[in-house]
């Protein structure tokens, strides 16, 4: 589109992969993912995705957070195509 914003809506393809998955022992956390998103060819790696036994005994999944240097804590993320 070279910098030609348009209001019509489009589709992309979208895919994610699970990279790896790591067993853990830590209190409520039990499993490491690390997961690839691609949408139309930009590739996006996410790892340190946290898998945790909630209070209710259900399972929650947790994105990756760092502390910058402020410190607050932000999601973390990286891109690559």
């Amino acid at each position: 589109m070279d910098g030609v914003q348009s209001n019509e809506a489009g589709s992309s393809l979208v895919s994610i992969t699970v990279l790896s998955v790591t067993p853990v022992r830590a209190g409520k956390l039990f499993a490491l993912a690390s997961v690839e998103i691609d949408i139309d060819g930009v590739r996006i790696e996410v790892r340190g995705i946290r898998a945790m036994r909630a209070l209710t005994g259900a399972t929650k999944v947790e994105l990756p957070t760092f502390r910058d240097a402020c410190p607050t804590k932000s999601t973390a993320r990286s891109a690559t195509s």
